[in-house]
């Protein structure tokens, strides 16, 4: 279990990392599958007509299916991470501004 201290504090340079590789893994993941979906449907579709070109296009989609649900989910993490430091960041900022307002009283080195 996190202790509260661990909660108090973001590496906002990790976040923001965090967010801009999901992102770009989720892209990149795309292209792939886009790429080798054509690739499988040029070679089932026009001379592979046995069984095992239907059994192989449904693993294929199979795959494609569950890659896709994983390329939903890396946007929803950089989504979400971005909600996150965006909201870390506002509530720093308004923090800040409220314990700048705070006047101390000057010590005029008398006790």
């Amino acid at each position: 279990m996190a202790s509260p201290s661990n909660q108090l504090h973001m590496v906002t340079e990790s976040a923001q990392h965090a967010q801009v590789t999901s992102s770009g893994t989720a892209d990149s993941l795309h292209g792939h599958v886009t790429r080798l979906s054509g690739e499988v449907g040029a070679v089932v579709g026009t001379g592979w007509h046995m069984d095992q070109a239907l059994g192989f296009g449904n693993a294929h989609q199979s795959w494609a299916d569950g890659m896709g649900k994983l390329i939903a989910a890396l946007h929803k993490v950089s989504a979400d991470t971005g909600a996150h430091l965006n909201d870390y960041m506002e509530t720093d900022m308004v923090q800040a501004a409220s314990l700048n307002k705070v006047q101390a009283p000057m010590f005029s080195g008398v006790l």
